[in-house]
């Protein structure tokens, strides 16, 4: 069962396509194989900018029609995904395979009641603060497996950032200044 929290995303382009492949992958039990196929797909696409631009280019569909199953069985792809991207080529909608991607991402945690969390510090945090913070995060998502990034922004000087769901939590110190400037100009123009 899909949430109706994805249904505005999944009624995108990009979306009915990410939702049709899900289905196929979860009538085939293979969702786990589709999502690595995405990520195998987009390493070998950001290793090979020219591949990628080539698939990109929907004026050479017939190349990247002969081109692709190559790439495929090179990376070992399924042939479900193999044969969604022909799909993709065929409709000159390759362009769209990252947000695919992404949409598909999500559709897949949220059916595995899973939440994937990246926080982002100034510095390396402990693992001490990382349970903590996690520890904190578990109470906003109740019943969810959480899926926890830690990773560092220098630019951020103090406080941190998360990222969950295409949202960003910023509570980073130069957030609160900024805030706290935008409440006393407002202040001091009445």
């Amino acid at each position: 069962m899909i949430n109706n929290r994805l249904y505005p995303v999944l009624t995108a382009l990009y979306g009915r396509y990410a939702k049709a492949l899900f289905e196929v992958g979860n009538d085939n039990k293979c969702l786990d194989i589709l999502l690595n196929d995405f990520k195998t797909l987009e390493k070998f696409l950001s290793d090979n900018i020219n591949y990628c631009n080539l698939l990109k280019n929907s004026s050479n569909k017939s190349v990247s029609l002969a081109v692709f199953p190559v790439i495929a069985d090179v990376l070992k792809l399924s042939n479900i995904f193999k044969s969604f991207v022909n799909v993709l080529i065929e409709n000159r909608r390759f362009s769209l395979i990252k947000k695919i991607e992404s949409t598909f991402r999500h559709t897949f945690t949220d059916y595995k009641n899973e939440k994937e969390i990246a926080v982002y510090t100034p510095v390396k945090m402990t693992k001490a603060q990382e349970k903590e913070v996690e520890s904190v995060i578990q109470q906003l998502f109740k019943g969810k497996k959480l899926i926890m990034k830690y990773g560092i922004k220098k630019e951020l000087l103090t406080g941190m950032q998360i990222y969950s769901d295409g949202l960003i939590y910023d509570l980073s110190g130069s957030s609160s200044i900024r805030q706290l400037s935008n409440y006393l100009k407002s202040v001091s123009s009445i």
